[in-house]
């Protein structure tokens, strides 16, 4: 058995995890998955909430799927978010089936640049994602946050301007320009 931090104290999961490289929380700060590599396989380990015990997916990431750079699943649900390479060769963002660890739909591709993350909304949708040109940008999918991201960018030129935080309502955001 091994030992592992969550939200409700320390616990202990009977799978092997010594080759965990990346765990994952969801928005309520529970660890909900563990991404697992040994010598050319990989893993995804599972559990739908803190109460429940890690699992692995009925498929393994290495057969089934691309690489899959980042995940966010969903408060209270077996689905979620993944970066991982889309049709058009470009890291670009889909749905996530954690419980059967495999990709849904694809959400969005840049058809120049890859992907580098993605924010969710407090709804659990996506709400942008993030990429890199010729500096870092942020697109915002809800019309009034890219309104606001053009002029946090419009009042502050030359730098790159990220909204770091935002009340539930948007109505009050923090930033931080490099």
């Amino acid at each position: 058995h091994t030992r592992y931090i969550s939200v409700t104290g320390v616990q202990t999961c009977a799978l092997p995890i010594s080759h965990i490289r990346d765990w994952v929380g969801d928005a309520a700060g529970v660890v909900r998955a563990g991404m697992g590599e040994k010598d050319d396989k990989s893993w995804l380990l599972y559990r739908r909430g803190d109460g429940d015990r890690f699992d692995r997916s009925r498929n393994g990431l290495a057969d089934t799927d691309p690489q899959v750079a980042q995940f966010a699943p969903v408060k209270g649900s077996d689905h979620g978010y993944a970066l991982a390479e889309g049709p058009g060769g470009r890291i670009a963002l889909y749905g996530y089936d954690f419980r059967r660890g495999r990709l849904g739909a694809l959400i969005y591709e840049n058809d120049k640049a890859d992907l580098d993350g993605f924010e969710l909304g407090p709804d659990g949708k996506p709400a942008g994602v993030a990429y890199t040109d010729d500096r870092d940008r942020m697109l915002w999918f809800d019309g009034a946050a890219r309104a606001r991201q053009a002029a946090i960018d419009a009042a502050l030129p030359g730098r790159t301007n990220r909204v770091v935080s935002a009340s539930d309502d948007r109505g009050q955001i923090g930033r931080a320009h490099v």
